[in-house]
């Protein structure tokens, strides 16, 4: 689930989320470089 609505997120947009904690940044980085390199 988390792989599609990554997928669909821009990069930049990620990075601009200074909520998030960078724990979970850097883990939503993984999974978007992931889930591009599964299409």
């Amino acid at each position: 689930m988390w792989k599609g609505v990554l997928a669909r997120k821009p990069f930049a947009e990620l990075q601009r989320m200074p909520h998030k904690p960078q724990k979970v940044k850097i883990s939503d980085k993984f999974l978007l470089l992931n889930s591009y390199d599964g299409l």
